[in-house]
């Protein structure tokens, strides 16, 4: 599950395969439960089938990615979900392995997204095995005409000039058992960004 700014993706997996997708573009929050419900019955899945809860928890909407965290925090309450079955990534991270084992995208490379009035949080991709860094800084960082520059979706940012990934090619990254993207959550929660 993703909640970007603007975007809700949900999908359903079974091994190499989507069982469901769902993508919706609008005020997520008001249309959550209807995507949610859709993409059980087109899948034709209830939440106890589930084995495996993953999802991305920002830098993004705030209101939208704590809208999945309820939900989430609802299917563990409600038994639906195993103790050790929710795991979360951050944007920047996902999307640093999206960039490089999908898009094969050249290295170096630099992800930034807005954290915050003048802040924004920036991730330099400089080996492709290794997740790196990510660093708190207080300006927005121009392309230097060297590293090239992805920029996450944010309200203030024309919708060309940010990145996307689509979910028909992200299956594979839901797999990785790197601890380092996947990591196992009993109390899912927005991402806390640290310097």
């Amino acid at each position: 599950m993703d909640a970007g700014f603007d975007q809700l993706k949900l999908g359903i997996a079974n091994e190499d395969r989507w069982v469901s997708t769902v993508e919706y573009e609008g005020f997520i929050v008001d249309h959550f439960s209807e995507m949610v419900g859709k993409c059980f019955s087109e899948g034709g899945m209830k939440f106890t089938d589930l084995t495996r809860v993953c999802f991305l928890n920002g830098p993004g909407s705030t209101m939208s990615i704590r809208t999945i965290c309820s939900f989430v925090r609802t299917l563990k309450l409600l038994q639906q979900v195993g103790e050790n079955a929710i795991h979360v990534a951050n944007h920047l991270h996902f999307y640093q392995i999206y960039q490089t084992h999908v898009e094969c995208r050249c290295l170096p490379f630099c992800i930034v997204a807005k954290a915050g009035f003048h802040q924004y949080l920036c991730l330099h991709v400089n080996d492709k095995h290794k997740l790196d860094v990510i660093r708190k800084v207080d300006k927005n960082l121009d392309d230097d005409g060297k590293t090239s520059l992805i920029k996450l979706s944010h309200p203030s940012l024309p919708k060309e000039e940010c990145v996307h990934y689509h979910l028909s090619q992200c299956l594979p990254l839901l797999y990785l058992r790197d601890p380092c993207i996947w990591q196992a959550t009993s109390s899912p929660d927005l991402y806390q960004g640290s310097a």
